[in-house]
């Protein structure tokens, strides 16, 4: 089954598998340990000085590089596509039942990205890619180490949010929600989907804001 791989931890141990493996491509000598540390601050630097220079960032980002990533926050990518249909209908009845083979041709999930998530409360959630440990309550393009670009947010906005969902639209605790990350749905009901991905990912963005650390959403291998 196709799974979302979810990063919590330092962006070196990251990139670092495919930074290198670009260096022995193009025959070059793949950057040490060090020299990817160095590459990161700098990159880091950037984005905060940029944030920092039109008034949308207090303080600068800083976070420990030197810190092991953390296993175990990867979901199903049915899951995370039910949230995101289950947040296209508000959890209104409106929301099939059970998960379409093509979510994203449902027409209030087309509405929600036509409309640039203009009228969700839950752009946290919606559009970023990545989360900066930093406090914040807007999204932007964010060009990656690596020269990619993607959309990223902010870990305690992201957490936030999980909170106002899971006991807005689930009257839930956040008991319940440590129980849905560790239950995996065996069917295709968008309800009991959702849950499941809303608690994965209230609970990758927890240890996110805990250690102080980025999270980011990337392809995984399976689930």
């Amino acid at each position: 089954m196709p799974a979302v791989a979810i990063h919590v931890g330092p962006l070196v141990s990251h990139f670092a598998a495919g930074v290198r493996a670009a260096a022995r491509d193009a025959g070059e000598t793949p950057p040490s340990d060090a020299e990817l540390r160095d590459s990161i601050a700098a990159w880091r630097a950037w984005i905060s000085e940029g944030l920092e220079a039109r008034g949308l960032l207090l303080r600068p980002l800083v976070w420990d590089e030197d810190q092991a990533p953390e296993p175990g926050h990867d979901l199903a990518l049915a899951a995370l596509q039910a949230l995101k249909l289950f947040l296209a209908h508000g959890g209104a009845a409106s929301c099939p039942p059970e998960l379409p083979d093509a979510p994203e041709l449902d027409p209030a999930w087309r509405a929600m990205v036509d409309a640039d998530f203009a009228d969700t409360p839950y752009d946290q959630l919606l559009v970023p890619e990545l989360w900066l440990p930093a406090a914040f309550d807007f999204t932007f393009a964010c060009p990656l180490p690596d020269g990619h670009e993607l959309l990223a947010g902010s870990v305690d906005g992201l957490l936030a949010q999980c909170a106002a969902l899971r006991e807005r639209l689930f009257a839930a605790t956040p008991i319940d929600a440590a129980l849905w990350a560790e239950s995996t749905p065996s069917g295709p009901a968008v309800r009991a989907l959702a849950r499941h991905a809303l608690g994965r990912i209230e609970r990758a963005a927890a240890r996110a804001a805990a250690r102080r650390v980025p999270m980011l959403l990337h392809a995984g291998s399976g689930a």
